[in-house]
């Protein structure tokens, strides 16, 4: 491990990931309020916290290309870390993923409402009105599919 972090360290060439402000922001949330965290404990940590994600977007992406995906999935990386030997972090993993698709949904669904209020507006228009008028056009679908 220790030559695992000296390479790290050494790798100077590798974009940054996450912000040192990042870093510290979750170091000083994890620790007591009267620790003092030097700037070389700040560096070692964010170049581990790159190599840990680096480690896992790689394998991730080695297990998407051999099962011939084209997206990056939570599956992916969920295996990633079984892979690694890093099972401890799948449950967080879950939460996290579960938590993401329903926030996900939620900020669809009020761009879409946000979207029709807009052109209810631009036409005039009321929610009803739109809503009225999507029903009748409905109708007119089945209507049709029903005569075919």
């Amino acid at each position: 491990l220790f030559v695992h972090v000296q390479t790290i360290m050494e790798s100077e060439e590798r974009q940054q990931v996450l912000s040192k402000a990042t870093i510290l922001t979750i170091m000083k949330e994890n620790t007591p309020p009267s620790l003092r965290v030097s700037n070389e404990a700040r560096d070692v940590m964010s170049k581990c916290c790159d190599e840990f994600l680096q480690m896992i977007s790689t394998e991730a992406q080695s297990i998407r290309d051999e099962a011939k995906a084209r997206s990056l999935s939570t599956v992916h990386i969920m295996s990633a870390f079984e892979k690694l030997e890093m099972s401890e972090y799948l449950d967080d993993c879950q939460t996290v993923a579960e938590g993401h698709s329903v926030s996900r949904k939620k900020r669809r669904e009020r761009a879409k409402n946000n979207r029709l209020e807009e052109k209810a507006k631009a036409n005039n228009l009321s929610m009803e009105d739109l809503q009225r008028m999507q029903e009748e056009m409905f109708a007119a679908a089945r209507q049709k599919s029903n005569e075919m």
